[in-house]
């Protein structure tokens, strides 16, 4: 199942992140629908985001709940990918009016503008995927993108001037962020206190201590510490300036 250009294939209803596991230890996330086809443009992206940008597993894994919902909807309206691009107004007010029902924060409410944005950078960076693959053509980028143009003397196009995207045509005004509220020492010890194993704990000293977020916690290695002392910033610090740039682990 899923879009094929030119095709009214579409993924059933009931779309949904899933764990894929190929051979080896390098899984990533991706979307099937409701009858557990998994949808090839959001596969393709997912792919190439894990494997060809180098992304943590945790960033497919955000990614693909993102595109979970789109393609939902698109499932849901019966419309393909160029029509879902044309029509993507429609997919912006049902996430303002839709209320979150994925466990977590911010379960029963509508989403903010944040969160709304999000989502859809994900579905422009697939859309610019299903593109590259060849599973939609470049109208959907006009559609989703404010085109530019630039004369093309040296006859690169076809055509006398070659258009690129300048700037997103679906961005909500995002709120002023929160003050952020600190754990106090009261509240930590008392965490820890409920905590039944030394693993827990040390996953949480370490995101109160060193700064990681919980995705950088889980998948600290070994090889990712280093005692040599000239580190400013203390012994994980390199390792998570490493993982926000993709960079691989050293050995």
């Amino acid at each position: 199942m899923g879009f094929v250009q030119g095709k009214a294939q579409l993924p059933v209803p009931g779309c949904a992140a899933i764990r894929v596991r190929p051979p080896g230890d390098l899984g990533y996330w991706s979307v099937r629908d409701g009858s557990y086809e998994l949808v090839p443009a959001a596969d393709a992206y997912l792919r190439f985001l894990r494997y060809g940008r180098g992304r943590a597993l945790g960033t497919t894994e955000k990614y693909a709940g993102n595109l979970a919902v789109f393609f939902d909807w698109c499932a849901t309206c019966r419309v393909d990918l160029a029509a879902a691009a044309r029509r993507l107004d429609e997919f912006v007010l049902l996430l303002r009016n839709e209320l979150v029902t994925r466990p977590g924060r911010g379960v029963g409410r509508p989403r903010g503008a944040g969160r709304i944005n999000h989502v859809l950078v994900s579905v422009r960076e697939m859309y610019k995927s299903a593109v590259a693959h060849g599973l939609c053509g470049e109208e959907t980028i006009a559609a989703l993108f404010v085109m530019g143009e630039v004369p093309d003397p040296a006859g690169i196009s076809e055509s006398r001037s070659r258009r690129f995207a300048l700037r997103p045509r679906h961005v909500l005004r995002a709120e002023q962020p929160g003050e952020v509220v600190p754990v106090s020492r009261e509240e930590f010890n008392a965490l820890m206190g409920v905590t039944v194993n030394w693993r827990d704990r040390l996953l949480l000293v370490l995101m109160r201590h060193a700064g990681l977020r919980r995705g950088e916690a889980v998948m600290l290695r070994e090889e990712d510490l280093h005692f040599d002392g000239g580190c400013a910033g203390g012994g994980l610090w390199r390792a998570r300036r490493r993982r926000a740039r993709g960079a691989p682990r050293s050995s």
